[in-house]
């Protein structure tokens, strides 16, 4: 096993929020556990993929908006701040 974790940067000037969801999905299917790191520099819409994806957790997240926190919440996505 090479590798346990699927991490992507989403945020402008990265990955877009559907790119980063594709690179997580698929790392999913090859049994990758998702992570991202989201909204630290502007509102990217990364936290909502998270929990989309069920990722294991979301870093970062300075711009997030509660609704975006709350969709983490009930996916059991852990933020790291």
């Amino acid at each position: 096993e090479l590798a346990d974790f699927n991490d992507v940067y989403c945020e402008k000037g990265a990955f877009t929020r559907e790119q980063s969801k594709r690179i997580l999905q698929i790392g999913k299917k090859f049994g990758l556990k998702p992570k991202i790191h989201a909204d630290e520099l502007s509102d990217s819409g990364g936290a909502e993929v998270a929990a989309q994806v069920g990722a294991v957790s979301a870093d970062h997240l300075v711009y997030t908006d509660e609704s975006a926190l709350k969709k983490m919440r009930d996916a059991n996505v852990i933020a790291v701040l």
